[in-house]
């Protein structure tokens, strides 16, 4: 699937016609495929700007990924905060993940292959992905206390057993739809969603 164009979110025209094109850059040749002499040459300015706006290569690339998630982390700060059951909670967060793992596929696939790479993964976590995990966890820690979730599990696990599922079925949906055991229910986005909740709420005991 095609990612969906993006479109400019940053205050400063001028910011987000850089970030723009870096992003185009970034997603076509990688981190290290990609200088800041290029950076300014596709976005019409000129080196000192980018680095006017930007004071480095590394801080560019994560106000990148950063901006790529501004949406999604809006929404998913919004639904951890909202009154609502886990199981709600865990559903929207879900559903928001999928959807915008496939509406920028070229954007996610950029940043997924700089997490398997050593020296920026502390950056990532303060700087990308650590606000809205903590606020998840929070929020389930909110259910443990009004005893609607168990008090024996650690809240941040349900979040990476939910990102992480959400990630692979991103990464391996057209692999699955060609095993026969895998239809429908982990095919179908919505199927999936649901039982992939079901599950972590409810776990494999039977009813």
């Amino acid at each position: 699937m095609k990612s969906a164009p993006r479109q400019d979110i940053h205050p400063d025209s001028r910011a987000g016609e850089i970030l723009a094109a870096a992003e185009r850059l970034f997603c076509r040749n990688g981190y290290q495929g990609v200088s800041m002499n290029e950076v300014a040459r596709e976005a019409g300015v000129s080196k000192a700007n980018v680095f006017h706006h930007f004071g480095s290569k590394e801080e560019l690339y994560l106000e990148v990924i950063r901006n790529v998630r501004s949406a999604l982390t809006s929404e998913i700060m919004a639904i951890a905060q909202a009154p609502g059951g886990v199981e709600q909670t865990l559903t929207q967060v879900a559903e928001a993940e999928l959807r915008h793992l496939f509406q920028y596929s070229d954007q996610v696939r950029l940043f997924m292959r700089e997490c398997l790479e050593p020296g920026r993964d502390k950056a990532l976590a303060a700087k990308v992905f650590g606000n809205t995990f903590a606020e998840l966890v929070a929020s389930l820690s909110g259910a443990q206390e009004r005893g609607e979730m168990r008090t024996d599990v650690n809240a941040s696990f349900p979040v990476m057993v939910l990102v992480a599922a959400c990630v692979f079925f991103f990464q391996h949906a057209e692999i699955l739809r060609h095993i026969p055991e895998a239809d429908p229910a982990t095919t179908n986005p919505d199927i999936f969603t649901r039982e992939l909740v079901r599950l972590l709420v409810h776990g494999l005991r039977p009813a």
